[in-house]
C-alpha cells in the first residue's frame, strides 16, 4: 500500500512539473525577415529560440514594450549594430 502511494505522489509531482514548465510557453511558428528600423528601436530585450530545444525552428523573439515579434536570426545582427550606434551616439551627447 505504501508503494502505491509513494509511486501515486512521484506520478502526480512529475505531472505537475510538466505542465506547469511548459504553460505559458509558445514558440515561433514563422519569422519575419525584414523588420523595420522604427520597430527594432522599440525593443527592449531579445531572447533566442532554438529548434534543438522544445520549438521546430530558430528564431530571435524581439520583446517591445506590448508585443513579441518573431524575426529570423539575420535580423539579430542589424539590431545589435543598431543598438551599438545608439549607445555611441548617446555617450557622444553625454560627453558634450
Amino acid at each position: 500500500m505504501e508503494l502505491k502511494a509513494t509511486c501515486a505522489l512521484l506520478l502526480l509531482i512529475t505531472c505537475v512539473t510538466i505542465f506547469t514548465s511548459t504553460e505559458g510557453f509558445a514558440c515561433c511558428l514563422d519569422v519575419s525577415r525584414k523588420i523595420p528600423q522604427k520597430l527594432l528601436r522599440k525593443v527592449s530585450r531579445y531572447e533566442m529560440q532554438t529548434k534543438s530545444g522544445v520549438c521546430d525552428i530558430d528564431a530571435v523573439i524581439l520583446h517591445t514594450d506590448h508585443k513579441k515579434i518573431c524575426a529570423h536570426l539575420r535580423v539579430l545582427k542589424a539590431l545589435k549594430k543598431m543598438k551599438r550606434k545608439q549607445h555611441q551616439t548617446q555617450s557622444l551627447k553625454a560627453e558634450k
